[in-house]
């Protein structure tokens, strides 16, 4: 498949939700001695404008196949959401993969600590389940809610599973080392501010220590 989308995406990071992706996106920039467009606060990333990002425009691309509306973002981005459309901005394409029994306890903590911690998460989160499942928003109770992400991120990762994109073991963002490793990866290069990196890992790490280790 030929490149259609002339960006200057260089790899892109596909993952459910949660920290994850954004993180792993945050320290390959730093990586390549770039300043992404998101920032890192405490134990979250912040985008500046979340219209703007790549996250929100690729999902207009996906699913509702809307032309992007830029062509400059950060040289790696993520997102939710793929299918072979994306392949026509990169080929350099990797997903977070975890087993099967953990996606309810991944789940859950993104249900916890961000849909219930943030307003815009939530309401477009009832949004979606409102035109998913036709059903009117205040009919949605929090274990609705919480049930359908389960079922819907374990349905998103057994399709991320048969693409051709290259696996992230989640395993591989709880060691230092690994990371490094797999930035390369990523990024196509060597790794650049090692040592900041392992400033933000371990901050991170530290603070996400009691969910890392049921992960583990």
């Amino acid at each position: 498949m030929e490149l259609q989308y002339q960006t200057n995406i260089k790899g892109i990071i596909v993952f459910n939700g949660g920290s994850f992706g954004d993180f792993l996106k945050h320290v390959s920039l730093l990586s390549m001695d770039l300043a992404p467009v998101s920032k890192a606060v405490d134990n979250t990333i912040e985008f500046g404008n979340r219209t703007k990002s790549f996250k929100y425009q690729s999902k207009n691309l996906l699913l509702n196949h809307v032309p992007l509306l830029d062509s400059k973002f950060d040289i790696i981005e993520n997102t939710h959401y793929y299918n072979d459309t994306l392949k026509k901005i990169t080929k350099n394409i990797h997903y977070i993969s975890y087993p099967d029994e953990l996606n309810e306890l991944v789940a859950n903590r993104y249900y916890e600590e961000k849909v219930l911690k943030c307003s815009g998460t939530y309401n477009r989160t009832l949004d979606t389940i409102a035109q998913t499942l036709n059903i009117p928003k205040d009919k949605i109770t929090h274990k609705l809610l919480l049930a359908y992400l389960i079922k819907s991120w374990k349905e998103q990762l057994k399709n991320f599973s048969l693409s051709d994109m290259q696996p992230y073991l989640i395993n591989n963002l709880f060691d230092l080392n690994c990371l490094l490793n797999s930035i390369q990866s990523i990024t196509k290069q060597q790794v650049c501010n090692e040592e900041q990196i392992s400033k933000i890992w371990h901050h991170w790490y530290n603070k996400n220590k009691s969910y890392i280790l049921q992960l583990q």
